[in-house]
């Protein structure tokens, strides 16, 4: 919608009528008398008084015929001020100096044009239905044009809120279609009329009328005197503290501003993600937006344009087989083929709409906004405005991100009248905002992250990496470093996926026993023997769960099962190995390498018979090799499968899997060691430890992969203690417990599976693992590969680091000497500014 349509309709709104409102904004009106503008008047001629009426019309964009012919005027006639129709930049602030340098009399500098390219304009601002933060935006506007020199913002119907925001902090408002004041006094002249400004001084008769208005003008004048010596400072300082915090404000001004229309059935958020087929359309676009991007981050999703190669017909029948379409509609011509195309899509299908433009071309769309008399859409949201802002916040609303609560400035046709908006519900899922948007300082975050990443990727500690933050339930830093491998060739993307070793124990194993404790199938408090036939009639039968899952239960730490497939001369042994698949060997752990599937008891029975140690600390991975049959013994579902289901696509984390060359490229599988001892080829997109791989992966040690968004959900479901999504995935109860400290009166600092902060004092050195600032409510844990995970509930913090610094060796410790992982832990904490 164009802007000066917006403004008149909000103007009917908003009158601006009252007495007591225009004496608000009126305060220049106190200097009518003063003596200053007493002596200037009586300085000026009749024509320059005059001229001090005429404002004239003017951009940095502007020619430089115009540009000069305007400096010729100011010079010969001083006229009063300088309308600049485009947003302050610096080059408007450098013409409007060069411009006020030329005039006797200060010249004014008022601004008719959008306030700033990033800024949400009129329309945005009045569907906020939040009085304080309207203020609070003209606040800020006030702020961010007053230091591009601009006195005066000239609009139609402005928002009463936001006028007093500008007004309370020096800038006049003005409205050209509602006196008294400035808007009887100002005439416009456009730039390339200038050549005429003679007989329009000309038309002006009236002595006295003229003395009144241009004595208006200098009140006005010097009140921004007054204002410039008395606020100069606090401009300057508000200049300097721009930047990131405007940008976190800006956000929550569009957030605040979406406007949901239609939520039949409660639609909105999306609810049981796991059981939802969706397809994202952009209608208008040809290819992929921000809009259909933010919504891969909650969900699978697939992408469709219109009009795009497939014709109508083809295209329909492809969205008929999705459970849910969600269309964005960009600006651009809406032909009735679409539209129709958009409505019998509606009879086939879910159908939540975005509407990313104004109320008046939704409302030429029927179809869409529906007279009640059809049903539109499930969905509808209004955006009022198409960026890259309106479409990331418009998808975290449709996934409950964040909730609806913007209201219509204006109405659209019947059906949807001022001051119409449903609310919807936000904070169910992950949102993505800046680090002030969640009490952080940006800059220090970022360049604290950025010098410890580089400083690792210096050093040769890892080829790159991936670092994923989220505070108070919004990511607020997400950045790919280095490349896969130290040749350079493939750079580290946001949707690579890496081996997380170890991290796999939290990951994968210890949330299916958690949920099933939940359901009442398994307790830590038992004996392994209780659920372990395989462990039965031996000495772990008897071994309580708590004591296994805190390491406590003495059993061994590790064991090389790959050394009985191998001769002594490092040959594989044929009854267990074969490079062809086939018969009892199916079991691949690389590439044309496969094993007998026979193997899994073997090493059952070395888990069985090996030797147990005294009750203490000591980190063992063998029990995580018998849960996985445990969990299916209890679920009667395949591992993979009840994990999947039950946990990983609740969460919308399709890209936290096992196997994942069976569903990705290699290019997106970033990959770990060469393996000289066992597989003897490198080893890409299979799991990196060679007894998970041995186990088809089904080890709970390792063997999971994820893209870091996607782990980064799992881990904050934990941080929320077992909710997302708007339901209780695992019991708050059974989260807390296994988070917490087991054995603090051993001083053992293990939770059930998890890991904790050191017990005992800290002296804030890096020994403080995993850093001074984690509290003892914090849990998380690490991975043998390079990875790294961390939830501190008091904090609100999540925390993801994804690395493969085994590669080419896991000989390098550079990652551990240097204490990348959690030196960037303690910088979140260090970054915090609002706890």
């Amino acid at each position: 919608m164009k802007r000066s349509i917006i403004i008149g309709i909000i103007f009917m709104i908003h009158p601006l009528a009252s007495g007591q409102t225009i004496a608000k904004q009126l305060p220049y009106m106190t200097y009518m008398d003063h003596p200053w503008v007493d002596s200037v008047l009586s300085t000026l001629s009749r024509e320059e008084k005059i001229a001090q009426l005429l404002w004239v019309v003017t951009s940095p964009d502007d020619g430089l015929r115009e540009t000069m012919e305007t400096a010729r005027v100011i010079r010969d006639h001083g006229i009063g001020g300088l309308i600049f129709t485009s947003s302050p930049n610096e080059q408007m602030h450098e013409l409007a100096d060069y411009l006020q340098s030329l005039s006797t009399v200060p010249s004014a500098i008022a601004l008719e044009g959008r306030w700033s390219e990033q800024y949400p304009d009129i329309g945005s601002l009045a569907a906020i239905a939040s009085d304080s933060l309207r203020y609070l935006a003209g606040v800020d506007l006030a702020a961010q044009t007053g230091r591009k020199g601009v006195h005066m913002v000239i609009a139609k119907g402005m928002d009463d809120a936001i006028a007093a925001g500008l007004t309370d902090n020096h800038i006049q408002v003005i409205d050209p279609e509602s006196g008294p004041g400035l808007t009887d006094c100002i005439t416009r002249i456009e730039a390339n009329s200038l050549s005429g400004i003679g007989k329009c001084m000309e038309a002006f008769t009236q002595a006295d009328t003229i003395d009144h208005r241009t004595r208006q003008v200098l009140a006005f004048k010097y009140w921004i005197l007054q204002q410039d010596v008395e606020t100069g400072s606090s401009m300057k300082k508000m200049a300097q503290g721009a930047g990131t915090d405007q940008s976190a404000f800006i956000r929550d001004l569009y957030e605040h501003s979406l406007t949901v229309l239609s939520n039949r059935e409660q639609i909105m958020p999306l609810k049981e993600l796991e059981k939802t087929k969706i397809a994202c359309l952009a209608v208008n676009q040809q290819s992929l937006t921000d809009f259909q991007k933010m919504a891969g981050l909650y969900t699978r999703t697939s992408n469709y344009f219109w009009p795009g190669s497939e014709n109508k017909d083809e295209l329909a029948e492809q969205l008929a087989s999705y459970d849910l379409v969600i269309a964005g509609v960009y600006p651009g011509q809406l032909t009735e083929t679409s539209e129709a195309f958009l409505s019998s899509l509606g009879q086939q299908t879910g159908l939540i709409v975005v509407w990313f433009g104004d109320p008046a071309s939704l409302e030429r769309c029927k179809s869409i906004a529906s007279n009640g008399a059809t049903p539109g859409p499930e969905g509808l949201i209004l955006t009022y405005e198409q960026n890259p802002m309106t479409e990331s916040l418009s998808a975290q609303l449709i996934f409950g991100g964040i909730g609806g609560r913007g209201r219509l400035p204006v109405s659209i046709g019947d059906h949807y009248p001022v001051g119409y908006g449903i609310t919807t519900s936000g904070g169910l899922r992950l949102q993505y905002g800046l680090p002030e948007n969640a009490g952080l300082c940006s800059s220090r975050l970022n360049h604290a992250i950025d010098s410890i990443v580089k400083r690792g990727l210096d050093a040769g500690a890892y080829p790159g990496c991936q670092v994923i933050v989220a505070r108070k339930g919004t990511v607020v830093f997400h950045k790919a470093y280095g490349h896969h491998t130290y040749n350079r060739r493939i750079e580290v993307e946001k949707h690579d996926l890496y081996d997380l070793a170890s991290v796999t124990k939290v990951s994968g194993p210890l949330s299916g026993l958690m949920l099933l404790e939940g359901m009442g199938k398994f307790s830590y408090q038992d004996r392994l023997g209780d659920y372990c036939s395989a462990m039965k009639r031996s000495d772990k039968a008897s071994l309580p769960l708590k004591d296994i899952l805190a390491h406590r239960a003495g059993l061994f730490p590790w064991i090389p099962y790959y050394e009985n497939t191998l001769k002594k001369n490092g040959k594989y042994k044929q009854r267990f190995i074969r490079t062809d698949a086939g018969g009892k060997y199916t079991l691949k752990v690389a590439d044309r390498l496969y094993l007998s599937d026979t193997y899994k008891g073997k090493i059952f029975k070395q888990i069985r018979k090996s030797e147990l140690g005294e009750k203490k600390y000591l980190y063992s991975g063998l029990s995580f090799f018998l849960f996985p049959t445990i969990i299916e013994e209890l679920s009667g579902q395949p591992y993979e499968t009840f994990l999947s289901e039950h946990i990983y696509h609740r969460l919308g984390a399709w890209e936290l899997l096992f196997h994942p060359r069976n569903s990705f490229s290699a290019s997106r599988i970033v990959p770990t060691e060469y393996d000289s001892l066992f597989r003897k080829q490198l080893v890409h997109g299979y799991v990196h430890d060679e007894g998970a791989a041995m186990m088809g992966t089904y080890a709970g040690n390792a063997g999971l992969f994820s893209s870091a968004n996607d782990l980064l959900k799992l881990i904050e479901m934990y941080r929320r203690m077992g909710n997302y999504g708007g339901e209780q995935i695992i019991p708050a109860k059974i989260l807390r417990e296994y988070s917490s400290y087991q054995f603090p009166e051993l001083e053992s600092r293990r939770g059930l599976g998890f890991d904790k902060p050191l017990l005992g004092e800290k002296d804030g050195s890096p020994g403080d693992y995993p850093c001074p600032g984690a509290p003892p409510s914090s849990f998380g844990h690490s991975g043998f590969t390079g990875t790294f995970v961390w939830a501190d509930p008091e904090h609100e913090i999540s925390y993801v680091f994804l690395s493969n610094r085994v590669l080419p060796t896991r000989n390098n410790q550079l990652l551990y000497e240097m204490n990348i992982r959690t030196s960037i832990l303690q910088s979140i904490y260090d970054s915090i500014i609002d706890p």
